[in-house]
């Protein structure tokens, strides 16, 4: 591929036994930082991108669970994963909008499909700075008739965390749970995969003043959520589908995903923010691969996002929604000796339906564009992305890369619509429903040397972004409640950098 694409293998992965599941082991990868809200919330940033510029795929499903919250970590573990692959800049034309920054490439760990016996692996680990414990265990196995099933199971714990200073942070206690079971049929000309993942994490809320001793209530062991925390639970089913042809090949996905939130900040037993989103995602391709060396890809993807505030809550800060994908997308590429040459173009189009007719959201004066009576607004994005790249090798150890890539992103419900106090911080939070759509070009030149104990990379970029959403102190306070108020503004922006990587394998 002409991108800019970095990996980080299962061993790295189970070394490293992160507390903040894939996105904090990922910050080992040149080029991606973590913007962490304690021990268990790690959001990704690729390039200096994030919140909703970064895809994630997980189980061939597009991720949707709230990227845009700055306390919403990425809400994924390392329990039955092979490798993540990192793309570096836009990369739109395969993954939609919010590929602006790059996409999160998660795989599953399938080694049991070539083994002929039950497979499997069983690991624990400790940590001293938090009194953590993680405890996991995978198993698979293919049965004679080419049918697999697998299961993986992982429980985790930690207290607070002691920093080297020997402060206590007060409330960066987490705990989770997760459970994936596999099952389907793995042949030479056709496979299909049925998966299902449950995930609850526990998370406690770092507050700005969480280095005074008297938030430290609690012992050190203690494990048992404090004020203000998280409660999110993950329920994920997919079915994927290939079938391989002399000249073609076919895919198909379908996945739905629910996923439930609530901040308690005020009283164990009241939900201060509660949000429930039901999101059904669709991909599919054809791939066309005549003897004249070309290979033709047509595609199509489409999901439907349902974003709903629980009638107990008390805020909102965001209206409920109903958000609607569809794209469209070519991709042809020729290999020629020592050269690969990757082309492409795709249409997105977003209809995103706003009601804000809740009285917990009116009450703050909230008014949508136009002043609608019924106090819903229907809107739509669109845009098309494009990209043109190559990758050579001038030598069997040497490879250069360069690409020019189009990214494009329909701004989040927050952008919009947010208008409202955020659990969790000391914040009034405002978006703007007249926001434009992102769009980003960006061109990189990529050099590569891999040897078996010696590799190095490095890249440079420049990214520009017209209509550029950012999240800022207006330096307004509200006299109501004394909370500061953040907006969302838009303007141009460009980014631009480099990253250099070696690694030696003795």
């Amino acid at each position: 591929t002409p991108y800019a694409v970095s990996s980080l293998n299962i061993q790295d992965i189970t070394q490293n036994s992160n507390p903040g599941g894939i996105a904090g082991s990922l910050k080992n990868i040149s080029g991606i930082h973590g913007a962490e809200m304690g021990p268990g919330i790690v959001k990704p940033f690729i390039r200096g991108l994030g919140f909703s510029r970064v895809v994630t795929m997980y189980q061939n499903n597009k991720l949707e669970n709230h990227q845009w919250g700055q306390d919403h970590g990425l809400g994924l573990n390392t329990l039955g994963v092979k490798s993540v692959d990192v793309i570096k800049g836009p990369a739109s034309i395969l993954y939609g909008s919010g590929a602006v920054g790059g996409v999160l490439l998660v795989k599953d760990d399938e080694g049991y499909l070539t083994s002929e016996k039950p497979t499997g692996t069983f690991g624990t680990s400790y940590h001293s700075v938090s009194h953590g414990l993680r405890t996991y265990g995978s198993v698979g196995n293919k049965f004679q008739n080419n049918l697999f099933v697998a299961a993986d199971l992982a429980y985790e714990s930690h207290a607070d965390y002691k920093d080297g200073s020997e402060w206590l942070i007060g409330n960066s206690r987490l705990n989770n749970h997760t459970m994936r079971l596999h099952t389907g049929i793995d042949k030479d000309k056709f496979k299909n995969k049925l998966s299902f993942t449950y995930h609850k994490q526990n998370l406690g809320i770092i507050e700005d003043n969480e280095m005074q001793e008297t938030l430290a209530t609690t012992t050190r062991s203690d494990r048992k959520m404090q004020l203000p925390f998280q409660e999110i639970a993950d329920y994920l089913v997919s079915y994927s589908q290939e079938t391989f042809h002399d000249t073609f090949d076919i895919y198909i996905h379908l996945s739905h995903h629910f996923n439930d939130r609530n901040e308690i900040e005020e009283e164990l037993s009241q939900i201060d923010l509660g949000l429930r989103q039901n999101h059904t995602f669709f991909s599919g391709r054809i791939t066309f691969r005549p003897d004249d060396g070309f290979r033709h890809t047509f595609g199509v993807q489409a999901s439907a996002i349902q974003t709903q505030n629980k009638k107990e809550v008390a805020e909102i800060l965001l209206p409920d929604a109903n958000t609607n994908d569809i794209g469209i997308y070519y991709l042809g590429s020729k290999r020629f000796k020592g050269f690969y040459l990757q082309g492409g173009l795709r249409f997105d189009y977003r209809n995103v339906r706003a009601m804000a007719n809740s009285t917990l959201f009116t009450d703050y004066g909230f008014i949508l564009p136009g002043d609608p009576e019924n106090q819903k607004l229907t809107t739509s994005f669109s845009g098309f992305t494009g990209s043109l790249g190559s990758s050579f090798y001038f030598t069997d150890l040497q490879q250069i890369k360069i690409n020019l890539s189009a990214g494009f992103r329909a701004p989040d419900l927050a952008e919009l619509f947010s208008n409202g106090p955020h659990p969790g911080t000391n914040r009034f939070e405002m978006g703007n429903a007249n926001f434009d759509r992102e769009q980003s070009i960006q061109a990189d030149v990529t050099y590569v040397f891999d040897k078996k104990w010696l590799a190095f990379s490095t890249s440079i970029y420049f990214n520009t972004i017209a209509n550029y959403i950012f999240f800022t102190n207006t330096g307004e306070i509200r006299p109501e409640d004394g909370l500061e108020i953040w907006a969302f503004q838009q303007q141009g922006a460009q980014l631009y950098g480099g990253e250099a990587e070696l690694k030696i394998l003795p």
